[in-house]
């Protein structure tokens, strides 16, 4: 009896723990990213708007409507970063990480990683 209690409770602390990590990510990306036409990113990204540098950052590294071009993606990723965009931060410390267009730093790709959460926790803290 008491070890279905216990499966039960472990059942619910990583659903609501699953849950709790899903909706705080789709905060994070409702909160930071707008979807743009690339077109209207490549304008807006010229005039340094971070948010139209994430979408054409993610363009180039996905290869969708133009070619695929890590460089690119991490130049424009790093810019978005630099202007606030937390998912740019987030992003950035993968590409660090993994080495995708710049050579891999595990200690940049950690501190680009806790920015992110730290302007995530500043944005949902000002709901």
């Amino acid at each position: 009896m008491l070890n279905k209690f216990r499966v039960l409770a472990i059942i619910l602390i990583a659903f609501f723990t699953l849950s709790f990590l899903f909706v705080a990510n789709k905060v994070r990306t409702q909160l930071y990213t707008k979807e743009m036409p690339l077109e209207e990113a490549e304008k807006k990204a010229a005039l340094g708007n971070p948010d139209a540098q994430y979408n054409l950052a993610k363009a180039y590294y996905e290869g969708k409507k133009v070619p695929k071009n890590y460089e690119k993606a991490f130049e424009l990723m790093q810019k978005s970063a630099d202007g606030g965009n937390a998912d740019a931060m987030f992003d950035l410390g993968t590409f660090y990480f993994e080495g995708i267009g710049v050579k891999s730093d595990n200690v940049k790709a950690r501190q680009w990683k806790q920015r992110s959460a730290q302007a995530t926790r500043r944005k949902i803290a000002e709901l």
